[in-house]
């Protein structure tokens, strides 16, 4: 369930995801012009988490404090194949650490 929910993340933040789902989706936008450190703390990848919209959709709300929590390498990938490649590799190396 995670894992597709992610996957839909991704397209929005690409811009491939359906219109309807595209309008319910605020990607975080900074309020200065000095640039944002990328990785660190919050970035252009990241998404607008408003009381509102948590309220309106559980589901998309889940969906925007998973996303913000992924890596930012993960995040940044251009690939839709090779992020959900990686975002497998990520869950799997978190569900079973004592393997690493």
């Amino acid at each position: 369930m995670k894992f597709k929910v992610i996957t839909i993340a991704y397209k929005l933040v690409k811009g491939t995801a359906p219109p309807y789902l595209l309008d319910k989706a605020d990607l975080f936008k900074p309020t200065s012009d000095k640039p944002v450190r990328q990785g660190c703390g919050r970035d252009h990848l990241m998404f607008e988490s408003s009381v509102t919209m948590q309220k309106s959709s559980m589901w998309i709300a889940k969906m925007v404090m998973e996303w913000n929590k992924l890596p930012f390498d993960l995040r940044c990938l251009q690939d839709l194949d090779v992020f959900k490649s990686k975002l497998k590799t990520h869950y799997f190396k978190q569900a079973f650490q004592q393997f690493d």
